[in-house]
């Protein structure tokens, strides 16, 4: 039994549904009109639950299973149950992937880790730190193409600001959003 949904009437069940139970006795007592109350439960993602996690809100918590899709064969993220209306049967939904598709989402996280730690370097090396050479791409006091050495980053009355060493030793004062990462290499004398 791995995502437990919930229907009010057996019509709103889908056709591919598995395990499709009338629960309206074991449940009749959540109504305020337990005479009329109907609720009928049915599964799907039958083997293929992978890993279920929630989402804490400012008032309201969701719940989520990751399931495998053999069709496209990647993982996807379903909403099963919410505190934001009543979903109780649904809290019976777990894990159930068998351990291949289990391993396959191991692998699956590793490369994410992967492609992440790629993505966070590429955003190290393009941003602007002291030691880096910068040049300077916008702005008005400091001539556009100006390339030197990050030797002061920090924020001052005019906000985030750095200071670059050019090749002649003149230090040049402006907008961090002025400056970009060069791959200009520098001569020893800037240094």
């Amino acid at each position: 039994m791995p995502i437990v949904h919930i229907a009010s009437r057996r019509e709103d069940v889908p056709l591919d549904a598995v395990n499709v139970r009338d629960a309206s006795e074991q449940w009749k007592n959540h109504s305020a009109s337990p005479e009329t109350f109907s609720l009928w439960l049915y599964d799907t993602h039958v083997g293929l639950c992978v890993r279920e996690y929630e989402r804490n809100g400012y008032d309201d918590s969701d719940f989520f299973m990751v399931v495998y899709n053999p069709i496209g064969d990647k993982f996807e993220h379903h909403e099963f149950a919410s505190t934001r209306g009543w979903s109780y049967p649904c809290f019976a939904s777990h894990v159930d992937a068998m351990p291949e598709i289990l391993a396959k989402y191991e692998a699956y996280l590793i490369e994410q880790k992967r492609l992440a730690e790629e993505q966070r370097q590429r955003i190290l090396a393009a941003t602007p730190a002291k030691g880096k050479v910068l040049r300077v791409v916008r702005g008005r006091k400091v001539p556009v193409g100006t390339v030197g050495v990050c030797v002061w980053l920090g924020s001052s009355a005019y906000g985030k600001r750095v200071g670059i060493k050019d090749d002649q030793g003149k230090i040049h004062w402006t907008a961090y959003d002025n400056v970009e990462v060069s791959a200009v290499p520098q001569t020893s004398e800037s240094a």
